[in-house]
């Protein structure tokens, strides 16, 4: 049997199950979360505080960012103490720099929940010392987390 010419029902079939298997391969792939090591995330959060000590808060606030946003609680201590740091700087500049008191106190309190779980006690008088200032702000924002 010679095939002379090919419809246009033909045609549409036969993109129809191309486009189909490309679909299937494409979202058949699972992609491999990356998770930054604690090595990587103590580099990324340290020049992040130095774009913060030369005077740049919002840029430093940008590059904390992915450092909290990898946040699982099964990482690395290493990484959950970077996480912290990250997160004590980046509440820092959301209340002194934005006004934005609810997010800092929370980013404080989760700052706290890291270095009390690992032990990084260190941080811990900066955190304490960044609530209170906080906490005396309560007259200007009455609905900071507890």
């Amino acid at each position: 049997m010679k095939i002379n010419h090919i419809t246009p029902v033909g045609i549409g079939i036969l993109t129809t199950i191309i486009v189909a298997i490309l679909l299937v391969s494409y979202f058949s792939r699972q992609p491999t979360p990356h998770t930054p090591s604690g090595e990587q995330l103590e580099k990324m959060a340290e020049e992040a505080t130095i774009v913060l000590r030369a005077n740049h808060p919002d840029s430093a606030l940008h590059l904390f960012t992915p450092v909290i946003n990898s946040y699982m609680p099964e990482m690395e201590p290493t990484a959950l103490r970077a996480i912290a740091r990250a997160l004590n700087n980046a509440a820092s500049i959301q209340i002194f720099n934005c006004g934005n008191y609810v997010l800092g106190y929370s980013y404080l309190l989760r700052a706290k929940d890291i270095a009390e779980r690992t032990d990084y006690a260190d941080l811990l008088p900066y955190i304490s010392l960044a609530k209170r200032i906080v906490s005396s702000c309560r007259a200007t924002c009455e609905n900071l987390p507890v």
